[in-house]
């Protein structure tokens, strides 16, 4: 599958998670489960094609609970990709969940469990649920073309539903 349509596949999985959701469903858990099964359905092993060079990736994406979910968030992702070079590369990402509220403003979010996942894990991540489109983050460089001689970029995913921040970088921004 080519990087833009899989970048399209996994924004799809969590545009239709986030809006099946809201208003009646908009809990937390609920689109967590529905991403994570999204993620498992549609998302778990492809070749990345339209790189540099081609890549296979797997991955498995659950909802943790209880201690797990204390220590490390809402989510759990194992991935396992192989380079062109036959090169295996595994690894664990974390992802703590909140969603909006009327307020406009993330109100279940506890700085001091955000504080304790760091602590606890390497590699984590704030993944902030927005029920309106989101379009600020489309000038990362990661949707832009890769491809050598491309001169131009087109923005393939031109509005999410959710933003992933760096936990060590929420904490760090954080409002007194």
């Amino acid at each position: 599958m080519n990087y833009r349509k899989y970048l399209r596949t996994v924004e799809q999985a969590i545009r239709e998670s986030v809006t099946e959701a809201f208003p009646r469903s908009w809990n937390e858990n609920h689109v967590t489960y529905a991403i994570a099964q999204k993620f498992q359905t549609e998302l778990r092993e492809h070749k990345i094609e339209g790189l540099t060079r081609p890549l296979n990736v797997r991955w498995d994406a659950f909802k943790l609970n209880g201690g797990l979910e204390q220590a490390h968030g809402d989510i759990a992702i194992l991935v396992r990709y192989k380079s062109w070079e036959s090169e295996l590369i595994e690894g664990v990402g974390f992802l703590e969940a909140k969603r909006i509220y009327p307020s406009g403003r993330y109100d279940s979010l506890d700085w001091n469990q955000l504080e304790r996942i760091n602590r606890s894990t390497d590699y984590s991540f704030l993944l902030l649920y927005e029920s309106s489109q989101v379009s600020e983050f489309a000038d990362s460089i990661f949707f832009q073309p890769f491809a050598p001689g491309k001169t131009s970029a087109s923005l393939d995913v031109p509005f999410s539903h959710a933003v992933v921040v760096q936990t060590p970088l929420a904490i760090s921004l954080r409002k007194p």
